[in-house]
């Protein structure tokens, strides 16, 4: 009998284990009947992964904050198809999260398995708490009794009396002790607890801490080394993702197609594709517009598709945001539409796409840090994007926001929502509304060990502002689905609001962040 909260090896060897993962990982290594050698098993006279990069060490030399900088080139007239990937000994096992490089100590280290279930997404340790938050947040439908009763205790909450301080209480809670996750006063161990990209996108374009612009340079870095887990992920150093989940993205998303009735009569059919959702944007205005602790809010054009990920799927939130961002080019008829003709583009799709911009001299360095790319499940951020859309002749702009205390008192979660605010006010066209809608694209929007796509803003009564987001790691909630069905929202829902919103003292635990337009 195992021991309370631990697993025995069924092969009775007399070992326990903590995890599923780590019992797959000895029954691998140890207890395999094709007597063939694992993929998993380090092999005597293999080369050992790099030794990982850490944070600031990445080979990217800090520029200070980044300026504006469009980047243009010619789009390809021919899209490549998927180039073969072959797998080895491969655990046939959905939901399997160790590779070759990975122990199950090591994954404890730094990446938390969520326990919810049909997550399985494997999580900074820092970053539980408000993942297993939103998790809550995006549970129920709206027959719960308690969808519309103000959560209190969330600092993103739309409440009156709401603990979520405005601007000049953020600015004074750095002078006070605080636990956890909170921000003591500004000093040297304040960077110990405030996360940061571990590779910034500074290398090729910025200004000085004066705001002067710096020389674009397409150089590769001197030193150019192995990125590790804190900027590709858990499976920084992996070859190839399983088999079975490679079989997956190949396949693509299920189609479904249903017949229905209009209203005059007449039959229509209807597309949906699994972890793609349609027409949240207009049911989030209405939602918005009922909450009367809302000041003023903004939107991105309404036609951005929400994707969530599959329930088998883990990692890919940069591929998904990525596909945000084209959903608004497909159903905005934006000039660059017809590089992409049909559905989204799959994730091996955009692998590829980085694969070849890396070949044909597009940020090429990159390749040389990721070790590959393609088939591999390993994280994806702003350089990324930027090689992608260079490569397919998309203009693009990019954003870095990090504090500038020294200069005017301000952090890198002001200096961003400043900035996203200015961004929507642009396109806002009748002063009188409270939720502006406007045609403006989504942003891609990176901040350390996550990424999402920013699709408004909200400015509350109370003088705090929220950013109002998309995040791929999470299915779109039932609630939503239902409201989408009805076309029309009656009462508000606080806690599905609490799902898209991530509020100033959510950002104000990094350090500094990164957004794509």
């Amino acid at each position: 009998m195992a021991a309370e909260g631990h697993l025995d090896c069924m092969f009775d060897c007399g070992l326990h284990f903590s995890s599923l993962e780590s019992l797959y990982l000895h029954i691998e290594l140890h207890h395999r009947e094709d007597n063939t050698i694992s993929g998993f098993a380090v092999q005597e006279g293999a080369a050992s992964p790099p030794a990982q990069s850490h944070q600031g060490n990445s080979g990217y030399t800090p520029l200070g904050s980044l300026g504006q900088q469009t980047y243009t080139s010619n789009a390809h007239s021919t899209v490549q198809s998927h180039q073969t990937v072959t797998f080895f000994d491969d655990v046939q096992m959905e939901g399997e999260h160790l590779n070759q490089d990975q122990t199950a100590g090591e994954v404890n280290e730094d990446f938390v398995l969520c326990s919810e279930k049909d997550c399985g997404e494997l999580i900074f340790v820092a970053d539980l708490n408000d993942h297993l938050d939103l998790h809550e947040a995006q549970k129920g439908s709206l027959d719960d009794d308690t969808s519309s009763v103000p959560q209190s205790d969330d600092p993103s909450s739309s409440s009156s009396s709401s603990p979520y301080p405005n601007d000049a209480q953020i600015s004074s809670r750095h002078d006070h002790s605080s636990t956890g996750r909170k921000i003591k006063s500004r000093s040297a161990k304040d960077e110990e607890i405030r996360s940061h990209i571990g590779r910034k996108f500074l290398l090729m374009f910025g200004t000085d801490r004066r705001g002067r612009d710096r020389v674009p340079s397409n150089k590769a870095p001197i030193c150019t080394q192995r990125l590790g887990k804190a900027e590709l992920g858990p499976h920084a150093f992996e070859d190839r993702m399983p088999s079975w989940m490679y079989r997956k993205l190949k396949e693509g998303p299920k189609i479904t197609r249903t017949r229905r009735i209009t209203r005059n009569g007449g039959l229509i059919t209807h597309e949906s594709v699994e972890g793609q959702t349609n027409g949240v944007l207009p049911i989030l205005r209405q939602l918005v517009e009922l909450d009367p602790a809302v000041y003023i809010a903004y939107l991105c054009h309404p036609y951005v598709t929400q994707i969530g990920k599959r329930t088998w799927e883990s990692g890919f939130c940069g591929f998904h945001n990525t596909q945000m961002v084209i959903s608004y080019i497909q159903n905005s008829k934006h000039p660059a539409h017809t590089l992409f003709p049909g559905f989204i583009p799959g994730i091996l799709d955009i692998q590829d796409w980085i694969e070849t911009a890396w070949s044909e001299g597009i940020n090429e360095h990159a390749k040389e840090e990721f070790g590959g790319l393609r088939g591999t499940r390993k994280w994806i951020g702003t350089l990324e994007v930027d090689t992608l859309f260079q490569y397919l002749g998309i203009p693009h702009q990019i954003h870095q926001f990090h504090d500038t205390v020294e200069v005017n008192n301000q952090y890198a979660d002001q200096n961003l929502l400043d900035w996203v605010e200015e961004y929507f006010k642009d396109a806002a066209m009748d002063p009188k509304q409270k939720v502006h809608c406007t045609l403006k694209p989504p942003i891609y929007f990176q901040r350390p060990g996550h990424s999402l796509t920013i699709v408004g803003m909200e400015r509350m009564r109370n003088g705090t502002r929220n950013l109002l987001v998309f995040d791929p790691m999470y299915q779109v909630p039932t609630s939503m689905l239902q409201l989408i069905e009805r076309g029309r929202v009656k009462e508000l829902n606080t806690k599905l609001l609490r799902f898209y919103r991530r509020s100033q003292l959510r950002l104000h635990s990094y350090a500094d962040f990164e957004a794509t337009t």
